[in-house]
């Protein structure tokens, strides 16, 4: 666990927060609710503080611009990823690759995975077990309802 600090802005006021984060955290909430933006604003603060690497795996290239130079930016749009489990193959090959890898943020698990919500908790199981190996802090966000996700992703669920 490590203690993470990251921006949320609110109406016109910034707030900043300060809490502990596992190996593996999810951010889940409707479209348009903000996920993206706290997971940036993450990635942001961490990457001013980080002595090792961070990625940031998107399903398109719209908030390339949205992060700091040394936050590396990967579009799966680019990638002929098909299923959950190419994607825990290819998240597992950057873990493997990048022994300074810190931080990895995965915005939209269902547009990146491209699978169901059932073989996604069973690859995110995956994805924390090698993380845990790897000493990775993993954070991703899922478009849904608290109420739609899998018992077993709820214990991932910070709110």
């Amino acid at each position: 666990m490590g203690i993470l600090r990251y921006n949320q802005y609110n109406s016109s006021t910034a707030q900043t927060y300060e809490e502990e984060i596992d190996m593996f955290s999810l951010i889940s909430g409707n479209r348009g609710s903000g996920k993206t933006k706290m997971l940036i604003d993450m990635a942001n603060e961490r990457a001013k503080t980080s002595n090792g690497s961070s990625i940031f795996i998107d399903a398109d290239k719209s908030h390339m611009y949205d992060l700091p130079h040394n936050v590396r930016y990967i579009s799966t749009m680019d990638l002929p990823l098909q299923s959950a489990q190419e994607f825990f193959g290819f998240v597992c090959g950057l873990m493997a690759s990048d022994y300074d890898l810190e931080n990895l943020y995965i915005d939209g698990l269902k547009k990146t995975m491209k699978g169901s919500l059932e073989e996604i908790a069973e690859n995110i199981h995956r994805i924390e077990a090698f993380a845990e190996v790897s000493n990775v802090k993993v954070v991703a966000t899922v478009t849904c309802e608290t109420e739609e996700i899998p018992e077993a992703l709820k214990k991932y669920i910070k709110e």
